[in-house]
């Protein structure tokens, strides 16, 4: 793909992604106001754990086999079948949860829509794989304007029309908005190399995803920081951490659309040179989603109380915060991309597990000393220590390889 064309492409799917953001943070907004900081905390600790559990049933898949597809290396019938063996795993560990928390006392049956997010993620991840990996980008973006879409109209249905609780038309919607989804991405590639059971097995799925599967691990392992938080600081900390803690989603959406397509760039470049070169006028992707996290953290005040209401006064302390903590992210995602397609895999688990372990071993003292604040300050300190090892580790690979040969 040329640089153009990936600028293109990037700024398409950033597009969609920022409306479908826009439109959760709408719901949650509307949800925190309705049912205040602790409820909406239960919420935030639902998606931060259904996340982990995605990462969790994943274990580095989607990653390796992007991978692989774009450089050819990976036959479409296998990631079919690959990719079969992964859905029905969880469509059986999504079964269990519900049930588990449905049947349970009544602190953790508040949790039951754990079970529906995690097969939303889980499903909707796999079937983009093959979207990606093809670089049938517009079908990309535009299945990820339609879940949002269709999430924010589900909800609306389901709350005020059928008069469901908040909660349960949430995660209902959530479930929704995923299958439109993934029907999209489905019918958007071969047939071969759709999800299927012919010939899948759990031997061979997440064959070659190990460091992958540490580095998805790990990644998905710091929203752990909302459950912490809860458990050290109660529902009200979660809720007033959580209320935020998406919000800089929007703007780090340039850097995280070009970091999306930029793995089957990377993965298909010869040399560090030519990777260079299809995307040096797409940089500045990057740019927009610094300055917009750095203007987020200045507004953070009057944007938190224009949106939630002075219930949630001390969330705009946590945005502060995050806001910084994103414009470090917009740095450290394109490069975690980058050394992950090159090679360097490993290098990207290994300082992963160092920033995610300092961030978990602080969430718990710092909440408890400073709330949300210090939920978002531990943050913060991962994400610049992530930046410092993947700076170091991507200006060494890009030395060695365009290292000009003797004459």
């Amino acid at each position: 793909m040329r640089s153009a064309n990936l600028s293109a492409h990037a700024l398409l799917f950033a597009s969609a992604a920022a409306t479908g953001q826009v439109i959760m943070l709408i719901v949650l907004a509307a949800m925190g106001r309705e049912i205040g900081p602790a409820r909406l905390g239960v919420v935030a600790v639902t998606l931060a754990v259904a996340a982990a559990g995605a990462g969790v049933i994943d274990f580095g898949a989607n990653s390796y086999w992007l991978r692989e597809l774009a450089a050819g290396r990976l036959p479409g019938p296998e990631f079919g079948r690959r990719s079969g063996g992964k859905v029905a795993v969880s469509v059986v560990a999504a079964a269990a949860l519900v049930l588990g928390a449905l049947l349970s006392g009544p602190p953790l049956r508040a949790y039951w829509g754990v079970g529906l997010v995690l097969l939303a993620v889980v499903i909707v991840q796999t079937l983009q794989v093959a979207v990606k990996a093809t670089e049938r980008n517009a079908v990309f973006a535009a299945a990820v304007l339609l879940d949002r879409v269709v999430l924010g109209l589900s909800w609306l249905a389901l709350r005020f029309g059928l008069r469901l609780d908040p909660e349960t038309a949430f995660y209902l919607a959530y479930l929704v908005g995923a299958a439109v989804d993934g029907w999209l991405c489905w019918r958007a590639v071969p047939g071969d190399m759709r999800p299927t059971l012919r010939g899948a097995s759990l031997g061979t799925t997440w064959s070659g995803t190990r460091a992958f599967g540490v580095s998805t691990l790990l990644t998905t392992g710091q929203q752990l920081d909302t459950v912490i938080a809860g458990v050290v600081g109660g529902q009200v900390v979660a809720g007033t951490y959580g209320a935020v803690n998406r919000w800089t989603q929007p703007v780090a959406l340039a850097t995280n659309a070009f970091s999306t397509l930029l793995a089957a760039v990377a993965a298909k470049a010869r040399d560090a040179s030519d990777l260079m070169h299809r995307i040096r006028s797409s940089l500045w992707l990057i740019a927009v989603s610094v300055v917009g996290a750095l203007g987020m953290a200045v507004l953070a005040e009057p944007l938190v109380l224009l949106v939630m209401g002075e219930a949630f006064a001390e969330s705009a302390l946590a945005l502060r915060i995050l806001g910084v903590g994103a414009a470090v992210n917009a740095l450290t995602t394109p490069l975690l991309v980058v050394l992950q397609a090159r090679g360097r895999e490993r290098l990207v688990a290994g300082a992963l597990a160092a920033a995610v372990s300092l961030q978990l071993a602080l969430v718990a003292p710092l909440a408890v000393l400073d709330g949300a604040r210090g939920v978002a300050l531990a943050y913060l300190a991962a994400q610049t220590v992530l930046l410092v090892v993947f700076l170091t580790g991507a200006c060494r690979s890009l030395r060695r390889v365009v290292r000009p040969h003797p004459a």
